[in-house]
């Protein structure tokens, strides 16, 4: 079965990479959009209320439904719903947002249509997965100890996160097309 499975993408691979990054997207919108909203409200939320010094009392964690996917860090005295509606779309609040989102979805969908009986995809959400776990720590080492961390948070979020989206896609596509010293990767 899986050789003609194999024989029949070989046969058509741009039709069958197309199909398979469309099915990707179907999953993504099915199963783990849903998984992303569940771990931050679940998971992370109160993982992050756990936390108990003197720095993290002086902040309140919230959800909203706009935003299911993201964990904002607030400061106590905004207790108003109107008020944390519009504080937690200024671009300066501090907020943890789930791994493997949009810049994990469009660069995976793009390593299966390009090579379609291979899991590249899987290191790329591998990656992530990683600097999930590492934005995390800095997130909660910000909520517990130094403000500084929500920067570094940032910093990981906006850069890191952005060269393992297309750093990697970049260099899977440069070995694959033998420009890395090999044919094959």
């Amino acid at each position: 079965m899986r050789q003609r499975f194999v024989a029949f993408v070989e046969a058509h691979p741009r039709w069958m990479g197309a199909a398979l990054a469309g099915l990707l997207l179907v999953s993504y919108l099915g199963a783990v959009r849903p998984v992303r909203d569940w771990s931050a409200a679940h998971i992370a939320k109160p993982v992050f209320e756990s936390i108990d010094t003197p720095t993290s009392q002086s902040l309140q964690l919230v959800t909203t439904p706009q935003r299911p996917e993201a964990v904002f860090a607030l400061p106590v005295e905004i207790t108003e719903p109107s008020e944390i509606q519009d504080r937690v779309r200024q671009p300066d609040v501090a907020q943890w947002v789930a791994p493997a989102g949009i810049l994990f979805l469009l660069p995976a969908m793009f390593l299966i249509a390009a090579f379609p009986l291979r899991p590249f995809w899987l290191y790329l959400l591998g990656y992530h997965v990683v600097v999930g776990v590492i934005s995390f720590g800095v997130f909660a080492l910000g909520i517990a100890y130094v403000e500084a961390a929500f920067e570094l948070y940032r910093f990981s979020r906006t850069y890191l996160t952005e060269a393992v989206s297309l750093g990697v896609p970049a260099l899977i596509w440069l070995r694959a097309r033998g420009f890395g010293g090999q044919d094959d990767p």
